[in-house]
């Protein structure tokens, strides 16, 4: 990872790259990374559910329990 951002650091210096960019990049590749996880996760086992989602299913049932 370092070599990766040293490499983009050279393309800055240059004005071939913004930082944002840089950034923007390398939240991208950590997402899916994170996405390929937890696909994998949930092939291994299937009813894995990540916090994002309990706590989006947490919230649709308080909803329904509101009506």
């Amino acid at each position: 990872m370092k070599s990766i951002i040293v490499m983009k650091n050279d393309f800055v210096r240059n004005g071939l790259i913004s930082l944002s960019d840089i950034l923007r990049n390398i939240k991208d590749d950590m997402e899916k990374e994170r996405n390929y996880h937890l696909t994998e996760l949930k092939k291994v086992n299937p009813n894995f559910v990540n916090e994002m989602e309990y706590r989006k299913l947490e919230k649709n049932q308080k909803n329904d329990k509101k009506y």
